[in-house]
């Protein structure tokens, strides 16, 4: 090398040094130069840059003890890994981010950045596990329920808004081509909106889509589309035709069972009758023959017969009073049960005839048949309540009898000679199928259950002939007295 361009070189060489020398010392600042050879031993810390979508951020990292120090031993070392966690940058879904560190004091010139480490990383997306909670995610399960249909000349559009985008793009298609674009605001809110636009035109190729406008994707969100309800007018007014149809057959279907059972109820009314049947305690006999007479009553169309030998849970749960008082509201007809030749109330003490061992007397009879009684009394100034009372003599004799006062303006039946008669009123008879029931009463002495009536008042008849006859004998051999 010429000798003359090396002293050359060094001269401008100390020019410059004297120059920054010269300057420095007008501003009292000394530079004071060290031999390094730039090893981990130098490190007073590191310097890390984060650049981010919304910003760069730097962190300065020192060491504790420093790599300086004598307490450390680092004899071999090549490298160490730190972590270091940032705590105030917002983490986004698919967001790439660039990191940068470096060692200071900086590496040497020649080392090709040896102690400088530069990557990028890219979060993951919505769809992956770990970002699936991220608030920004949520715009991803957005759900728009696009609905959209023909109706005239216009196309009605309805979707559900999101409350993470304010505003929307709707694009109405006809295959590939664009027919009408306009934006809506959805004011952030997560609810129903409806979208009127016109079209003249026909229905076919029609689609819609929806643009959302969420912060993570900004204007390159992906749309949602729907194809256009080509139901028109006329297929929805035979829609409707048919509802209505369907509807007035319904409403007449309800209207014709209506009358139905209106009617089937009035006829249930008019031929069922309730029939509470009330007796004194007089004998086995006696006993005997008001069941029969109450099956028999049971067995008649429409009748349904009350009595306490067939109701004795409920009468036992209400006690005598309120059971009386229950069903004699709701009979139709309260028939008392008179034995042969009673006159008056004093008359009505059990005897058991010899021999009757077939019906147990009612226990309960006897103050059933007295507060009847009390009843009939209480309806006495009213004729519409006393017509409901009917007395029933189990005597064909037509003597004339005395009558307990509290029943003699009921309504009076001697059976057997009235049983037809009985049967037919209690039925209705006389308002409704009396031919009916004259055709079934024609047979009346060979049905069953007449002649069993007729059998156990007969029965009863002779058993009253026998008592009065033992009592004229009693009278007969009674010792007389003499004077």
């Amino acid at each position: 090398m010429d000798p003359i361009h090396c002293m050359r070189t060094a001269v401008v060489f100390i020019l410059l040094i004297h120059l920054v020398t010269s300057d420095s010392n007008a501003l009292n600042i000394v530079a004071t130069c060290n031999h390094t050879t730039g090893s981990i031993n130098s490190i007073n810390g590191t310097w890390i840059e984060l650049s981010a979508m919304d910003g760069d951020f730097y962190y300065k990292c020192q060491y504790q003890p420093p790599f300086t120090s004598k307490q450390n031993n680092l004899t071999g070392l090549q490298q160490l890994w730190f972590s270091f966690t940032v705590s105030d940058v917002s983490v986004s879904p698919s967001t790439e981010y660039h990191i940068r560190a470096i060692n200071f004091p900086s590496s040497l010139p020649n080392t090709g950045g040896k102690y400088l480490k530069d990557t990028s990383y890219k979060t993951p997306g919505c769809e992956s596990k770990r970002m699936s909670n991220h608030p920004l995610c949520s715009t991803h399960k957005w759900d728009a329920c696009i609905f959209s249909v023909i109706h005239d000349d216009k196309i009605v559009v309805t979707f559900t808004t999101s409350s993470a985008s304010d505003r929307y793009t709707i694009i109405l298609r006809k295959g590939n081509h664009i027919l009408h674009t306009e934006d809506i605001n959805g004011g952030g809110k997560l609810e129903n909106h409806t979208v009127e636009m016109k079209y003249p035109g026909t229905c076919e190729y029609l689609s819609i889509s929806i643009i959302p406008y969420f912060p993570h994707c900004g204007d390159g969100c992906a749309s949602v589309h729907h194809k256009v309800n080509c139901s028109n007018r006329s297929g929805l007014a035979i829609g409707i035709g048919c509802v209505l149809l369907f509807l007035l057959i319904l409403l007449c279907c309800c209207i014709l069972r209506q009358i139905y059972l209106s009617r089937h109820s009035s006829v249930n009314r008019t031929v069922s009758v309730r029939v509470l049947v009330v007796y004194p305690a007089i004998d086995g006999l006696f006993q005997r023959a008001v069941m029969v007479l109450a099956e028999f009553l049971q067995s008649g169309a429409g009748v349904h017969v009350i009595i306490e030998m067939w109701e004795r849970g409920s009468l036992a749960e209400q006690g005598p009073l309120r059971w009386l008082n229950s069903q004699s509201d709701l009979a139709q007809r309260v028939l008392i049960i008179l034995p042969p030749q009673l006159t008056h109330t004093e008359n009505l003490e059990p005897n058991a005839a010899p021999g009757t061992t077939d019906h147990t007397v009612s226990a309960s009879a006897d103050s059933l048949f007295a507060l009847v009684l009390n009843l009939v009394t209480s309806a006495a100034h009213d004729p519409q309540q006393l017509e409901k009372f009917w007395t029933i003599h189990l005597d064909q004799s037509k003597e004339k009898r005395k009558m307990p006062a509290e029943l003699r303006g009921c309504r009076t039946f001697h059976l057997p000679r009235d049983l037809q008669k009985l049967q037919e009123n209690l039925s209705g008879a006389a308002e409704m199928k009396r031919s009916t029931l004259r055709r079934s009463f024609s047979s009346f002495n060979d049905n069953d259950m007449s002649w069993r009536v007729k059998e156990a008042l007969q029965q009863l008849d002779i058993n009253r002939n026998v008592t009065a006859c033992a009592e004229v004998n009693s009278l007969d051999e009674s010792p007389k007295h003499l004077d």
